[in-house]
């Protein structure tokens, strides 16, 4: 009994872990200072100084860049 205990202990760290690896993998954030736009899949998504899912096959981003590069004078 305890031996099946301990396996399922085993399986579940496991598959938390692998879990974790896919969601560091697949989640994206932006920096405050650039944004990007999320294509493909469900839509078009625009996101800045947030995160956001992208999935490698379905989805494909553009960065932008969201400094003011005015030259004063």
């Amino acid at each position: 009994m305890s031996e099946l205990v301990i396996s399922l202990f085993i399986v579940a760290v496991i598959l938390i872990a692998i879990l974790y690896i896919i969601s560091i993998w697949i989640y994206k954030r932006a920096p405050s200072n650039m944004g990007f736009i999320r294509t493909g899949f469900l839509g078009t998504k625009g996101v800045s100084g947030q995160g956001a899912f992208v999935l490698p096959v379905f989805h494909e981003i553009s960065w932008v860049s969201l400094r003011d590069d005015q030259v004063c004078g």
